[in-house]
């Protein structure tokens, strides 16, 4: 807050003089304050007073504001009449409607009908049943009205309430709107970029690739087997054709000539 906000507020207090409350920092004044309050110069019921709703949403970031408010009411500082006022206030500045109230009171998986189902007594749902049928409007404003915020505020849940609340903050800004699970995110995200008809032309192809079969490998040739004693006779330049059933009169007659042609050769002396 300004100095010349705060600084009335200080003076008020006793803890400060005017012109000292006027003249200190920010640090200044939470030491001030912190001691006072551990000292019992100042009391919880003279602070808050002192902090009136016009000086907080003016000075104080609402961010700030709601955290430190929605975390009263988790702890359970801040009991549920916080919550009803919150609402009903919501309500009748139409920042809330009846749907989005409903669509928003979750518990544990559970849509609206079941949380007010569980929380109600077969009394209190007959009641709502008749006054439904007696307004004939089915809507979702009607069915909030011919029950009221009372009753929906005292019996449903706190978790199921703070849901809602949160929803709420979230559309008026306040807060950031919960992120969605990564796996949830993922999943969303690879069937947005799935080209429509691709996941049909995946069973395809993997259906024909799963119904042929390679080709079988070609026979594998007889082994060149070269025994000492067809080198003794033949010497080192006989044909090294395999002896398969591939082999025919032609191969027989160039083998022939090979030899021949060797044992003409006069021998070379190193």
């Amino acid at each position: 807050m300004p100095k010349e906000v705060r600084g009335p507020m200080l003076s008020g207090w006793g803890i400060r003089g005017a012109k000292a409350a006027l003249r200190d920092d920010d640090d200044k004044v939470v030491t001030v304050v912190a001691d006072a309050l551990a000292a019992g110069d100042l009391d919880e019921g003279a602070f808050e007073s002192a902090l009136t709703p016009d000086k907080l949403l003016a000075w104080i970031p609402l961010g700030n504001f709601w955290g430190f408010w929605r975390a009263g009411l988790a702890s359970g500082a801040i009991t549920k009449s916080a919550l009803l006022r919150a609402f009903t206030s919501a309500y009748e500045l139409r920042l809330l409607d009846a749907k989005t109230f409903f669509d928003n009171l979750k518990s544990r998986g559970g849509a609206a009908t079941d949380v007010l189902g569980a929380a109600f007594t077969k009394d209190d749902l007959v009641e709502w049943v008749r006054r439904v049928h007696a307004s004939g409007d089915g809507s979702p404003k009607g069915l909030l009205e011919a029950v009221g915020w009372e009753k929906i505020v005292a019996k449903a849940p706190t978790e199921a309430l703070l849901g809602a609340l949160d929803a709420l903050a979230a559309k008026l800004g306040l807060a950031e709107a919960p992120a969605p699970p990564a796996s949830v995110t993922t999943a969303r995200t690879e069937a947005a970029e799935t080209p429509a008809g691709a996941e049909v032309a995946i069973e395809t192809e993997t259906s024909e690739n799963a119904t042929k079969t390679d080709p079988p490998p070609p026979a594998a040739e007889e082994d060149i087997v070269v025994q000492p004693t067809d080198l003794a006779k033949t010497g080192p330049y006989t044909s090294a054709v395999p002896r398969s059933k591939g082999r025919d009169a032609t191969d027989e007659e160039d083998e022939a000539e090979e030899t021949k042609l060797y044992k003409q050769r006069p021998l070379q002396r190193r």
